[in-house]
């Protein structure tokens, strides 16, 4: 039903030629896909933990839109992608539209900005760190 309203309503924007609506795909070509596009919007409502969607995106070096909702931006912030409120979807599609006329350079960067926060943060070597010093807090805490 809801992609029944949603194929409608961009017929009737004329947006057929820009939207495409794909459903489940296979990860290897969700993967190309991703690689395809000039930027990938997640505009996400509920994520539970670390919002690997987003951590996909970043690492396969797209810039990135997503929500400025706790759960995202206690991992990234405004520097490494482009916030957006998900309730306010003018203004989701306004922001989109800006950063795609900003330029190639300007998603470029962004890409490189929200690549390098996701290398740092979440490689192998310092997420080890991070769980290592948990467990450390939670054996030293048990007396």
């Amino acid at each position: 039903f809801v992609d029944r309203m949603l194929k409608t309503y961009i017929n009737s924007k004329g947006l057929s030629d820009n939207v495409v609506m794909i459903g489940k795909v296979s990860m290897q070509l969700l993967y190309k896909l991703i690689k395809l596009a000039d930027i990938v919007a997640i505009p996400s409502l509920y994520e539970a933990g670390v919002p690997y969607a987003a951590l996909e995106v970043l690492a396969l070096r797209k810039p990135l839109m997503t929500s400025n909702l706790p759960f995202i931006t206690e991992f990234l912030d405004a520097k490494d992608v482009i916030l957006v409120n998900p309730y306010d979807p003018i203004s989701l599609s306004k922001t989109l539209h800006n950063i795609i006329y900003s330029g190639r350079e300007e998603l470029r960067k962004i890409a490189d900005r929200g690549y390098l926060k996701a290398e740092r943060i979440f490689s192998p070597k310092e997420y080890s760190k991070k769980v290592i010093t948990l467990y450390e807090e939670v054996v030293g805490g048990i007396s």
